[in-house]
């Protein structure tokens, strides 16, 4: 990546500080390939791009701090205005507001009493949480991102945060289709689920696209329905799986079941009851509209 002079030298400018070209080339390209690296922990993403943190280091940013009763201990990290704020993640933002707290690596918050815990969460609108890698909430009030790369809205609540709401999720996977097995699609593309919480109900629909390389087989399905996690124990209690498009392969199927070992979670499935030995990318977009009453 080149990045002209002119515009580097403002920037050092700007930040207090003189480094040299090369040093911001060094870290504006460090960042992308932190971004391009391999999805999972951030630790494991910096451990994949070793000199990421050297790089960043040789900018020698001084932390900003605004506001009133605002705390800035993460580093590098930003506080841009407001009441009571915190900004101790690394790297993190609190753009302004009244007692956010961006703890995550990497993480934004704004608003009112919202947290960003998660590292790369964002948050804002008032006393939401997002608390796991990537989770987003945008605006409303009362939402808990808790799922990894989770979008949530909330505009309240009846008891608890999260117990009124509708996400988003994305979950993918690369299977090869050696085996008639049905095989698991993941938020994060290898383990992580969509925890269904106790006593909770939720409303799905699913959009599932999948291709072979080269488009050489596509497919598309939807799936609608209902899960429920009534006292640990969790099912589907209805499912419809609507096939959009088959016609490359006619043994290709996908379904959904609650994992109720333990996680109590939803699950989407892919088969190819031939084994034909298709390698397939498959991504799922989830909507869901959740709603949550303990027992007494």
């Amino acid at each position: 990546m080149t990045i002209k002079s002119s515009a580097q030298n403002k920037l050092a400018r700007a930040l207090g500080d003189q480094p040299a070209a090369a040093e911001f080339t060094d870290a504006i390209d460090a960042s992308t390939a932190l971004l391009d690296a391999t999805p999972g922990t951030v630790e494991a993403e910096k451990a994949l791009v070793p000199d990421a943190n050297s790089a960043l280091d040789a900018l020698t940013i001084t932390k900003v701090t605004a506001g009133v009763s605002c705390t800035n201990a993460g580093v590098t990290a930003v506080v841009g205005g407001g009441n009571g704020n915190t900004a101790s993640g690394d790297y993190s933002v609190v753009v302004g507001g009244n007692g956010n707290t961006a703890s995550g690596d990497y993480s934004v918050a704004a608003g009112v009493g919202n947290a960003a815990s998660g590292s790369s969460s964002v948050v804002a609108g008032g006393l939401n949480i997002a608390s796991t890698y990537y989770s987003t909430i945008v605006g409303g009030a009362w939402a808990v991102a808790d799922k990894y790369g989770q979008e949530a809205f909330a505009s309240g609540r009846f008891t608890d945060g999260g117990d009124a709401q509708r996400s988003t999720y994305i979950a993918r996977a690369l299977v090869d289709h050696d085996d008639s097995d049905w095989h698991d699609l993941f938020l994060d593309g290898t383990d992580d689920q969509m925890v269904i919480p106790t006593d909770a109900v939720w409303t799905f629909r699913i959009l599932l696209v999948g291709t072979s390389v080269g488009c050489a087989k596509s497919f598309s399905f939807i799936i609608e329905g209902m899960i429920e996690n009534d006292g640990d124990t969790t099912a589907i209690k209805a499912s419809t799986v609507t096939t959009v498009y088959d016609t490359d392969d006619t043994d290709f199927d996908a379904q959904v079941v609650a994992d109720d070992t333990g996680i109590d979670a939803l699950v989407i499935q892919v088969t190819d009851a031939t084994s034909g030995g298709d390698v397939v990318r498959w991504v799922a977009n989830i909507e869901t509209v959740e709603v949550t009453f303990p027992a007494a």
